[in-house]
């Protein structure tokens, strides 16, 4: 995870909304052609490297912001104005009754997901799915610390990159994983990389960093 050197979203990728396709288009047809990137608007957390403003999402109907805000556990939602102004919080979202810090959010459609870690961190965690208004859905387990979620381009699945990160001395080491989530019934299938085990030598030969004390391929 990225901390936030200024605690502060800056809007400046609002300036794409509504432009994307054109944009590609004209860097399609005029490879030299300038993009200017514009701010438009701020909000600020009002925290200084805290994690206060890492992972963001557009909802471009609901003209809303989606935000993580690990150093409270919640993601905040913002109302946009016509010409890419904040309005305002619309509503906080408490992660905490679902886990220990949140890490990352997607949106698709009219569904957000977010990938929370568990109390510990190095159980399970989950992605807890949203509708647009931040109404709860429904939530899937997902591996051991579930760092980034997005969903593939159909909308029909919910992917996690689980990295089961160890405790300070390593006494528990979880297996890295990823998680996929139907969308539909929310069932869940995870894959992990115990596959490799027997190839520790080889990769590490071939220069793959596999790092901890007596730590497995799959770790």
């Amino acid at each position: 995870m990225f901390t936030s050197i200024r605690t502060t979203l800056t809007l400046c990728m609002l300036l794409f909304v509504g432009m994307a396709t054109q944009l590609y288009s004209q860097a399609l047809s005029s490879p030299t052609s300038d993009i200017q990137i514009v701010r438009k608007g701020s909000f600020y957390t009002g925290e200084f490297d805290e994690s206060a403003a890492e992972i963001v999402g557009w909802h471009a109907a609901k003209k809303r912001v989606y935000f993580t805000k690990a150093s409270s556990n919640e993601v905040v939602i913002l109302n946009i104005s016509d010409d890419l102004q904040v309005l305002g919080i619309y509503k906080s979202l408490d992660m905490s009754v679902y886990g220990g810090g949140v890490n990352s959010l997607a949106i698709n459609g009219n569904m957000l997901a977010v990938a929370v870690e568990a109390e510990d961190k190095t159980d399970n965690g989950k992605v807890i799915f949203f509708d647009e208004d931040g109404e709860y859905i429904n939530e899937a387990t997902t591996g051991a610390l579930p760092d980034m979620v997005t969903f593939t381009s159909d909308g029909q699945y919910a992917i996690t990159a689980n990295e089961g990160e160890p405790n300070d001395d390593y006494s528990v080491d979880p297996e890295g994983s990823v998680s996929i989530i139907s969308t539909t019934d929310f069932s869940v299938r995870t894959a992990d990389f115990t596959a490799f085990n027997d190839q520790l030598q080889d990769l590490l030969d071939a220069g793959v960093r596999i790092f901890g004390p007596g730590a497995s391929v799959a770790q």
